[in-house]
């Protein structure tokens, strides 16, 4: 994961870490800016492990090392931080057993008895 300025295209910082469990080039998706510009949280390229990065904005960009904040559910589909980030949303499969369908026959015997 990369950072640079917008829209005057410079330097970028390199955000993520090999130790976090993701490659040399990652495929890293999924991030979201806390509102005051200070932190990117993203689901590095296990598509699991989210990562929180602290950033002091200003004319020399500083970053924390990524530190993991926790491990999403492998069927996570998506990944929403509030403004604040102090709490994440997480979609993914209903259910990962299917649905039980059944089949009633005779259905109207059932109806006159009640």
């Amino acid at each position: 994961m990369y950072v640079r300025s917008f829209p005057a295209m410079g330097e970028k910082y390199r955000l993520s870490d090999d130790a976090l469990g993701t490659s040399t080039n990652p495929a890293y998706f999924l991030h979201n800016w806390r509102a005051d510009g200070r932190e990117i949280v993203y689901v590095a390229a296990d598509r699991r492990t989210v990562v929180s990065v602290s950033v002091a904005p200003g004319p020399v960009f500083e970053a924390s090392a990524p530190r993991r904040l926790f491990t999403a559910p492998a069927n996570t589909i998506w990944l929403a931080m509030l403004p604040t980030g102090e709490r994440f949303l997480l979609t993914g499969p209903a259910s990962e057993v299917p649905p039980v369908h059944s089949i009633v026959l005779n259905w109207p015997a059932l109806i006159e008895r009640n």
